[in-house]
């Protein structure tokens, strides 16, 4: 059969309604970047299709391509002509020049896309009730598969169009049960008419031209330089004239889509995503993702909500089992919220919860096949939210879940922030020197003494070792008592009392007149309070052990002994006031020892999060020095 049999084929408008150049299909994409809809539409029918138990692969490849190297590009050249005089003084005109000027050039940019592990496009293009996965992507509009795939072919395929300057795709397909592979192509223009006078429609197919009672697509696909053909079961598709290449030529956009809306199919090493370029080639896949995915303050915020290590679990009416990861953290930009997502663990929308008082990103999941089935259904084509109107059972789904979700995170931030915690008059007994970096011997860690200071100042004091029990009254105040007098000078020799007991409370300028002496010692170094990012709370109380949390994390690799005060309510630490420190271990029970108030041989690497479980005879706030 000749070549050209193969070629763009608008039929007749009839007495239908005319179409414009907008497509009110594509209108569901046009209010969010081009890239994420694009990842989030191709990417949830790749995982949708997925062949086999291994992960799903996706290639995202940007390329110039010769205008010649395109089947039928003769024949839309022609078609676009018409569509600009028909759209003249228009919506859309605009667009459809540029279309114009794109397909008369030599070259323009392509995005190819394609899956890899995969079943391909099965089925038959012809016209049929049952709508198979090939005539529902190339043909199909409106139509949306209703089962637990979770695809909606149909719809999804206007973003193909709408992320086109030509408005135009190509599809390239190899399915699993086939051994040929299958090439067809849509454009979306708008009513037009050639030299006939013949008024054609907007929608043009890429078929044999000579069958008129139904499609018949070109097989084997011819290939198009300078992309490989395809060899294993898959599909790619051709977006002529990329809308963002001109703004994201190495796709780093695109590979953000990929992080926020498959992060965790990623994770869960589903997915692997590689983008190509001129300039070079990047991968997602379940290790390389953390890295990116920490260059991006939300992401990486995401990121610790799904290794939060006990994620909150329950089982729901209708819907099943579903889990909630939760991090919080209070020195987030802003509260992230938390984001929703079901089997192929896409991200959907999200659930705000105005009345949590504190920053948090959250993860809500439900993998259960049953859940999978009746949330899809309450997604509009966008697959953005859960809109509890689309069935009947939703406001009862959609409540249900919204109130595991705000009882959770209450139930999280109770736990992992707690109440204030003020050590009443703590604050009376610290030096009003700047704490001295520590060196070696009896002094080490005190202001440096001088002759011109008056010990009249204040006196070195501490808080009662064995304090006993002291559980959460009122404003919680853990009360510090003074066992006995103060002791200061070189040899021992009691204190004169400062005002608060009595005495003159006369000193001369703040830290003397003469510098003080002292070197460092030999121990190991110290990890310094402005090298990491420091957080501590109380997460459980027993009768006999109070256990705080802290949580450390570094913008470089870093490593040393972290020294560790109780605070007061001027924020003001004290390392005097022995913390005894008992059963130190981190997130994964790994054992830590302790000294001194010191936690020894800590190695923080970069970007990493770092929690650390500390059992404690009092309840009290931690600094570190």
């Amino acid at each position: 059969m000749p070549e050209n049999t193969y070629d763009w084929f608008f039929d007749k408008g009839g007495l239908g309604r005319a179409q414009g150049a907008i497509d009110p299909a594509g209108e569901h994409f046009e209010g969010s970047a081009s890239e994420a809809s694009v990842v989030r539409e191709t990417g949830q029918n790749s995982l949708d299709a997925v062949s086999g138990e291994g992960p799903v692969t996706m290639e995202f490849e940007l390329a110039r391509v010769a205008v010649s190297e395109i089947p039928g590009m003769e024949t839309l050249q022609q078609h676009l002509a018409a569509t600009v005089e028909a759209t003249e003084g228009r919506s859309g005109h605009e667009r459809m020049q540029l279309a114009l000027e794109l397909a008369n050039s030599n070259e323009i940019d392509v995005l190819r896309i394609s899956d890899f592990g995969t079943k391909g496009l099965t089925g038959t293009e012809r016209q049929s009730l049952d709508h198979s996965p090939l005539s529902a992507l190339t043909r199909g509009s409106g139509q949306s598969e209703n089962d637990d795939r979770g695809g909606s072919f149909g719809i999804g395929s206007a973003v193909g169009p709408m992320a086109s300057n030509l408005s135009t795709v190509l599809y390239r397909s190899l399915p699993y049960d086939k051994k040929e592979t299958v090439f067809a192509g849509y454009s979306r223009l708008a009513s037009h008419q050639l030299g006939d006078g013949v008024i054609l429609n907007g929608d043009g197919f890429f078929t044999n031209v000579t069958h008129t009672a139904d499609f018949e697509y070109q097989r084997p696909a011819p290939t198009i330089e300078p992309f490989t053909a395809r060899s294993e079961p898959g599909t790619d598709i051709f977006i002529l004239g990329f809308r963002s290449a001109e703004h994201d030529p190495n796709l780093e956009r695109i590979r953000k889509a990929v992080i926020d809306n498959f992060l965790v199919a990623v994770l869960r090493k589903r997915l692997v995503v590689r983008g190509i370029t001129s300039s070079g080639s990047w991968e997602l896949n379940e290790s390389s993702i953390r890295e990116f995915a920490r260059a991006h303050h939300d992401s990486s915020a995401f990121l610790n909500a799904y290794d939060d290590a006990t994620p909150d679990e329950a089982v729901l009416d209708r819907i099943g089992k579903v889990s909630l990861h939760v991090y919080v953290d209070p020195t987030l930009e802003k509260k992230l919220h938390t984001v929703t997502m079901r089997r192929p663990l896409m991200r959907i929308g999200e659930f705000r919860n105005t009345s949590i008082p504190t920053k948090y990103a959250a993860i809500l999941m439900c993998e259960d096949p049953e859940g999978n089935r009746k949330l899809r259904k309450l997604e509009p084509p966008t697959h953005t939210t859960w809109d509890p109107g689309r069935a009947d059972y939703g406001e009862k789904v959609i409540k249900n879940l919204k109130k595991f979700v705000l009882d959770s995170l209450r139930n999280r931030i109770k736990q992992e922030v707690g109440d204030t915690v003020e050590i009443s008059g703590l604050e009376k007994y610290l030096p009003l020197n700047d704490l001295a970096q520590e060196g070696d011997g009896e002094h080490a860690g005190r202001p440096h003494a001088s002759p011109d200071v008056s010990e009249t100042e204040s006196a070195t004091s501490k808080g009662k070792e064995d304090a006993g029990k002291v559980g959460p009254k009122g404003r919680k105040y853990s009360p510090i008592t003074i066992p006995k007098p103060g002791i200061a000078g070189q040899n021992g020799e009691p204190a004169t009392q400062g005002k608060d007991q009595g005495g003159d409370g006369k000193r001369k300028k703040k830290g003397g007149d003469k510098p003080g002496t002292g070197e460092d010692g030999d121990g190991t170094s110290r990890i310094a309070g402005d090298q990491v990012t420091f957080r501590s709370w109380v997460q459980k109380q027993s009768p006999t052990t109070i256990t705080t949390v802290i949580t450390l994390h570094s913008t470089e690799d870093i490593s040393g002994n972290l020294k560790l005060a109780a605070v007061g309510t001027n924020d003001e630490p004290d390392e005097r006031f022995k913390l005894k420190m008992t059963n130190v271990r981190t997130e994964k029970g790994v054992a830590l020892t302790t000294a001194d108030n010191e936690i020894q041989s800590l190695t923080l690497t970069k970007d990493e999060t770092l929690k650390i479980f500390i059992d404690m005879p009092i309840r009290c706030k931690l600094g570190v020095l």
